[in-house]
């Protein structure tokens, strides 16, 4: 009895390339020579140096997989149902413009294959929504929010003191010292999102 779902021409091409496969492992443990007692005992073995296959063994062999072509995928049904239904789509399509189906195919122009249309709003609902319509229930997720913890004042004091009096790293220039401590009021002042208070901050805005 035949495995289910495997036809007669991937069960050949299986067979044929555990042959083969079983062939050159055989083939590969013959050849493999030494050239003295002492090598053959070491965990070093050279293989390539000593191939004693001519060409018309590999010439067979990449005749034998030509022969066999691409490795065949074993879709399922539903893959398959799918695959026929596209296809008859792409047919229609290629039809209705009076070209050749498998010669527009193969010349794959971006043009041919974009749909100009955008996701159902039904879609883009179950998209942006799947977290607490189907996660949070399913998993029983916490949808208690919790409070953006900014750094306090106190301790903003606590960091800018370490950074002016206790820290003894040599800066490149004295300059960055001085933007570093602004750098980080205006992190503690925003919980590390400056655009949300000023926007866009850039260099030229600064003022020392």
């Amino acid at each position: 009895m035949g495995t289910p779902g495997i036809s007669e021409q991937q069960r050949h091409s299986v067979d044929r390339r555990c042959h083969i496969e079983s062939f050159t492992a055989h083939s590969e443990f013959d050849s493999i020579c030494y050239d003295s007692d002492v090598e053959s005992n070491s965990s070093f073995e050279s293989v390539e140096d000593c191939v004693d296959e001519g060409p018309d063994f590999y010439d067979d062999l990449l005749a034998t997989f030509k022969a066999q072509g691409p490795t065949l995928a074993n879709h399922s049904r539903n893959t398959k149902r799918m695959e026929e239904e596209q296809e008859e789509k792409w047919n229609e399509f290629c039809k209705r413009r009076g070209v050749n189906s498998l010669e527009t195919l193969k010349e794959c122009n971006a043009a041919t294959f974009k749909t100009a249309s955008w996701m159902k709003e039904d879609v883009l609902y179950d998209v942006r929504n799947w977290i607490h319509t189907y996660l949070t229930p399913a998993y029983r997720l916490d949808r208690s929010k919790a409070e953006k913890a900014g750094i306090y004042v106190e301790d903003l004091a606590v960091l800018l003191n370490h950074h002016w009096v206790r820290d003894k790293e040599v800066f490149a220039h004295e300059r960055l010292r001085v933007q570093l401590a602004a750098h980080l009021i205006l992190a503690g002042a925003t919980a590390t999102r400056p655009g949300a208070l000023i926007g866009q901050l850039l260099y030229e805005n600064l003022e020392f």
